[in-house]
């Protein structure tokens, strides 16, 4: 039975969502409802628009006056009616709040909630004034108070606390309780608030299922039996990747691939009461169809076509009609042309039926392309409404074996070259029944592992074995190292660990694509992501190693510095090693000594401005053919994205052809940067304004910055000397950047 969304609206009953309803409108929508039940055979409506107010008001402690409603009479999940409330309101010395909340209408039971509160600047503090241990005191409180009826039934996730110190003056925590049923979390269903840094609640959200289908069946494997389970399965596979190189030209030396270590989630759960495998369905491994990786052909085919020429536009219609057997009432609709550098000619073709006037849907269309040269098929795609009411016919006349033996004769007529490349992967929902489609993924491989990626799809029609789509995705000119000196599999489990903590939980298990059936949870252990990395990461089966898969360099979780401990500036040189403005060397040092470059002083500025790694990536990658602002800066440098994201916010200026990101800074070079990141640098130009009490400080040029960071406590001394040209150390940077950190959120 197909899921149906109504609204009042949508009923016919005039309504509007900002009033109440009249008694003759509530009778309307009773009457309404009924109908709706006959139809969909759902519950009926207890709950009036009233009562639901009131539950709300009663829930948020608020009057709720002019709120917003809205009736759906088969909620997306279990086809309940529900009443969902939306109300905001502005409050002097808070802000702006927003209340939400869905209440089942059959019973009154609370399913979903939201609160969010927009109190504006406010004042800032850094560091911030409680930890994220201290907040859940207060996120406590707010489940005391909200929460009550289901504290009992929580369990905190550890999984939000953060894994680096906070770098922000608009710090915010979160905190998340889960749901427990029969002593096993229930992840769906939880509590979560978000708390500032000043120790004051932000929001909150909530979502409750009572009308979920559990299995009964009781864990009969611990925790560390689970963890054998999992050490003896060993659910890696190595693989050939790529990196996100979104804006990498194709001749910029990245097209060697990676050898990477990656999950297999084919069968993802190990069921807690039998201790057997199990995929998203609830299927054994046992049931499974085996994988065989054996290519589809033994050795290359030839290509459609010997010529070496570029086929003419005639020829690419006459082509396409013999290869791909075009049926003769269609007609050539378009044709296109492309070329490019990075990828093979090709022709885009669209065939249709004759459509005199070209106004009926209903006709049939095809859209190609070919490879210009080879004849190689890239794309196929049968459409129009007749081709869809056929996908979705429920008549199957096509048996699985039957469609698979069409598909493989498909890749090996229209991409022949590569066959001998391709295996038939297992879909786990490789055939939709209701949609009429057998859909088929042959995986690439080469030197006999899989390129994530890179496969080719056919979707066959059930009903009368039509090839209905035709898809490639293949990257071309890449290169694939070789698999000598890779990792064990043992050894790249024991990595993922790391990331990955078996847990116990309840997870839904859903038959494929049938609507009809209720979500059901069984109780499994699984791979719970523990979000130690603040950017995507992949483990190189080579060295074994977790490596940035923007950068590919190596990526360590929490790096530590040996060298650092004691001394007065340690918690200033954990926050830069935390975010990387500051490296560990393999030694496990960062020599809190070294004075810094004038490179490295705007990577550590800019970090702390946005510790995002991702932003100066992206930013690196999408200006890589662009002229750099200074000569000795170009797009290679590694300190590009820095230097250019420090103009582009006006921190440096472009009076020299050089920026010199290898020398040594001065303690009045970072005084300078200092303030023009504060946006100072204006009021730094009357320097004659300023009394300071260096005598070393003669000039009104020097006065303006040195008398900023010296009054606002950000690079103080203890004597009458500034010391404008002594280098500034690792250590001394660090602390000078933490006292800048500090005064920034105090400033408008």
């Amino acid at each position: 039975m197909h899921k149906k969304v109504i609204a009042l609206i949508t009923a016919g009953i005039s309504i509007s969502v900002l009033a109440t309803f009249s008694p003759a409108d509530i009778s309307a929508e009773e009457q309404q409802s009924d109908k709706v039940m006959e139809e969909t055979g759902g519950e009926i409506q207890s709950i009036d628009q009233q009562e639901a107010l009131q539950i709300a008001e009663e829930f948020f402690g608020v009057n709720l006056a002019n709120a917003e409603f809205y009736y759906d009479q088969n909620w997306y999940r279990n086809n309940l009616p529900v009443w969902s409330i939306s109300y905001e309101k502005e409050t002097a010395g808070k802000g702006l709040e927003y209340f939400y909340i869905t209440i089942d209408a059959v019973n009154g039971d609370i399913v979903n909630t939201g609160y969010d509160v927009n109190s504006g600047e406010g004042p800032s503090v850094y560091p911030p004034e409680i930890s994220w241990e201290d907040g859940k005191v207060t996120a406590g409180k707010i489940v005391d108070k909200y929460f009550s009826n289901w504290k009992d039934m929580m369990k905190p996730d550890s999984s939000t606390e953060p894994h680096k110190p906070a770098l922000s003056d608009q710090a915010v925590y979160t905190y998340r309780y889960n749901r427990v049923i029969d002593g096993v979390e229930l992840p769906n269903n939880h509590v979560e608030v978000n708390v500032s840094g000043n120790n004051e609640l932000i929001s909150f959200n909530s979502t409750w299922d009572y009308h979920i289908e559990l299995e009964s069946n009781p864990v009969k494997y611990t925790k560390q039996e689970a963890l054998s389970h999992f050490q003896q399965k060993l659910p890696v596979d190595i693989q050939y990747s790529s990196l996100n190189r979104y804006y990498r030209p194709a001749n910029d030396g990245s097209g060697e691939m990676i050898l990477e270590y990656a999950l297999n989630e084919n069968y993802p759960y190990l069921d807690a009461f039998t201790g057997e495998w199990i995929n998203r369905r609830g299927e054994t491994t046992s049931q499974a169809e085996e994988i065989n990786q054996e290519s589809i052909v033994k050795k290359p085919l030839e290509p459609n076509r010997m010529i070496q020429s570029i086929m003419t536009e005639d020829e690419a219609e006459k082509f396409a009609r013999d290869v791909v057997n075009i049926p003769d009432d269609m007609v050539v609709e378009n044709i296109q042309y492309f070329q490019n550098e990075s990828q093979p000619v090709t022709w885009g073709l669209t065939f249709s039926q004759a459509n005199e006037g070209g106004n009926n849907p209903d006709v049939k269309r095809i859209d190609l392309r070919i490879n210009a040269t080879t004849g190689e098929i890239y794309n196929y795609y049968a459409g129009g409404m007749q081709t869809i009411e056929e996908m979705n016919s429920e008549e199957v006349n096509i048996s699985y074996e039957e469609a698979k033996n069409r598909a493989e004769e498909i890749v090996k007529k229209f991409a022949p070259e590569k066959a001998h490349k391709v295996y038939l992967e297992n879909i786990e929902n490789g055939y939709r029944e209701e949609a009429g489609i057998y859909h088929f993924m042959f995986q690439r491989k080469e030197n006999g592992i899989p390129v994530k990626g890179d496969a080719i799809e056919v979707r066959i029609s059930s009903s009368d074995g039509t090839l209905l789509d035709f898809y490639q995705s293949w990257q071309n000119n890449v290169t694939f190292p070789s698999l000598e000196n890779v990792i064990s599999k043992e050894s790249a489990f024991e990595r993922f660990l790391e990331r990955y903590e078996v847990d116990l939980g309840w997870k839904m298990i859903q038959s494929e694509f049938k609507e009809e059936e209720e979500e059901h949870y069984r109780k499994v252990y699984y791979l719970n992501d523990l979000n130690v990395f603040d950017q995507a990461v992949y483990l190189n089966a080579k060295t074994g190693k977790w490596h940035s898969r923007l950068t590919d360099e190596i990526v360590t979780v929490n790096p530590e510095a040996n060298d650092i401990t004691g001394l007065p500036e340690e918690e200033a040189l954990k926050l830069m090693i935390a975010y990387g403005a500051l490296t560990v060397d393999e030694n496990g040092d960062v020599h809190p000594e070294k004075t810094v470059t004038r490179g490295e002083m705007v990577k550590m500025l800019m970090l702390a401005n946005n510790p995002d790694p991702v932003y100066y990536y992206d930013m690196g990658a999408e200006y890589a053919n662009s002229e750099g602002s200074f000569d000795d800066v170009s797009a290679g440098n590694e300190y590009f994205s820095y230097v250019e994201e420090a103009i582009r916010q006006g921190f440096l200026d472009k009076d020299d052809e050089n920026f010199k990101p290898n020398q040594l800074v001065t303690r009045l070079e970072l005084a300078e940067l200092l303030v023009h990141a504060l946006e100072y640098d204006k009021i730094a130009n009357y320097g004659e304004m300023f009394q300071h009490p260096y005598e070393d400080i003669t000039t009104k040029e020097q006065s303006g910055y040195v008398a900023i960071v010296h009054y606002l406590d950000i690079m103080p001394t203890e004597s009458n000397k500034f010391l404008p040209d002594q280098h500034v150390s690792r250590a001394e940077a660090a602390q000078i950047f933490y006292q800048y950190l500090t005064v920034r959120g105090t400033l408008d």
